[in-house]
């Protein structure tokens, strides 16, 4: 989506697959 990092939308996918919160993915 327009106004999201790559890393952000990886992040965001990881917590919507895996149920990893960004916190511990970082």
């Amino acid at each position: 989506p327009y106004g999201i990092t790559c890393k952000d939308n990886l992040l965001k996918e990881c917590e919507e697959e895996a149920g990893i919160p960004r916190n511990i993915a970082n």
